[in-house]
């Protein structure tokens, strides 16, 4: 929520360098595991392994992307790292001792409590399923926000674990509402108007330098009428063509 000033077109572009960046790391993890580097997570998970998997630990650690690895039996975060604390406003600790629940609001926007929803979503992902999902959550000074969520079921020394990455997208969310609302406020403004509206297209551009008389020949010839309300008292004259 850095700039929420930026454009539609802007934040689907950083989003989509993100998600770049995510299928690197995903890629990393499942290349260690295949030539069975040192585990991603350890008991002692401040302690950075060494071997080949550092290099996954470092991807990992420094992510500009919110990653959490999840313990696929009880729901609790067993690892994260600093971006999604920055996220939610929590520290470490406050992160590993808690499911999705406490982190997001009661339900999620489709109705489901968040709780059956994460469980949902989680067993998903062990079952070999790539889910990615919106997810609504709290930050710790009570404002909601929005996240893309990945999730991808992993196998880790006898432990059923499911890797996580949050993206935060609530400004991206916040320009597509208020499109939607524009555009909706645009249609009943249309609609309602005591006025007769029309929008008409002209293909090919009508030259601007020609004589008043030519323009009007040129936009019955080569226009097409594209939206109308209802008031149609002129507008006839144009759909009759």
């Amino acid at each position: 929520m850095e700039d929420s000033r930026k454009s539609q077109s802007q934040l689907i572009k950083e989003l989509q360098s993100l998600r770049n960046r995510v299928a690197t790391l995903e890629r990393a993890v499942s290349r260690d595991d295949r030539l069975g580097g040192d585990a991603l997570v350890r008991e002692d998970a401040d302690v950075v392994p060494e071997g080949r998997g550092a290099s996954s630990r470092r991807l990992f650690e420094q992510s500009p992307i919110g990653m959490v690895l999840i313990d696929g039996e009880t729901g609790r975060h067993v690892d994260c790292n600093p971006k999604v604390l920055e996220l939610l406003g929590l520290s470490r600790e406050e992160l590993l001792s808690v499911t999705s629940g406490p982190i997001s609001p009661p339900s999620q926007p489709d109705g489901l409590a968040s709780e059956e929803k994460a469980e949902r979503l989680i067993a998903k992902a062990l079952q070999g399923e790539q889910v990615t999902t919106e997810w609504t959550f709290c930050h710790s000074n009570g404002k909601e926000g929005t996240a893309e969520v990945s999730l991808v079921g992993l196998a880790e020394d006898g432990r059923n674990l499911v890797l996580g990455t949050v993206v935060d997208i609530t400004d991206r969310k916040r320009v597509e509402e208020a499109l939607r609302e524009s555009e909706e406020r645009y249609r009943n403004f249309v609609r309602t108007s005591l006025q007769g509206i029309y929008r008409y297209k002209v293909d090919p551009p009508m030259p601007t330098d020609i004589p008043v008389d030519a323009q009007v020949d040129w936009a019955l010839d080569h226009g097409t009428l594209e939206e109308c309300n209802d008031l149609r008292t002129d507008v006839r004259l144009l759909v009759g063509r």
